[in-house]
């Protein structure tokens, strides 16, 4: 069986400042929308602000190494 899907970091409100976010964390965002911008057919318009940061899982990686390695590469921000 083929398995896919993501694990997500998502910050979501009004007046989001992607540099901002990006550079506090560290990572660039896989996806970022405005407010009133067209999400997706499905989702329509989103009603904020919406930065995210993914990591694909598969059959290979699973849930549990994917939350892993999001933690991973937030860890650094303990440490300040």
């Amino acid at each position: 069986m083929n398995i896919s899907g993501k694990c997500s970091l998502v910050i979501k409100g009004d007046g989001l400042d992607k540099e901002v976010i990006e550079q506090t964390l560290g990572l660039a965002a896989s996806r970022f929308c405005k407010k009133g911008e067209s999400v997706s057919k499905v989702i329509g318009v989103s009603p904020f602000d919406v930065w995210s940061y993914d990591i694909e899982t598969f059959s290979t990686i699973g849930i549990e190494d994917a939350i892993a390695e999001l933690l991973k590469r937030l860890v650094w921000l303990l440490i300040f």
